[in-house]
């Protein structure tokens, strides 16, 4: 994916996550939260994930080595 897509993706997870947090926050049927709960936690992980995939491909591009910090931030 190159740099615009990611730019993309990572805008579009954040919506993603803000819309599924706005859910969360209008539902009111006891039923539904649940749902709210799992759709804003996979929304806030695919925007992280994401996220973390976006700076990685930037630190490449300037040719900066991050393997080993992200060893030692996942620890």
């Amino acid at each position: 994916m190159d740099r615009q897509g990611f730019y993309d993706a990572v805008n579009q997870a954040r919506t993603e996550w803000q819309n599924a947090r706005q859910l969360f926050n209008d539902v009111s049927d006891p039923e539904l939260v649940d749902y709210a709960i799992y759709r804003e936690e996979a929304a806030r992980r695919r925007y992280m994930y994401l996220l973390k995939q976006a700076k990685l491909e930037a630190a490449k591009d300037i040719g900066v080595a991050v393997e080993d910090e992200l060893e030692v931030e996942e620890k």
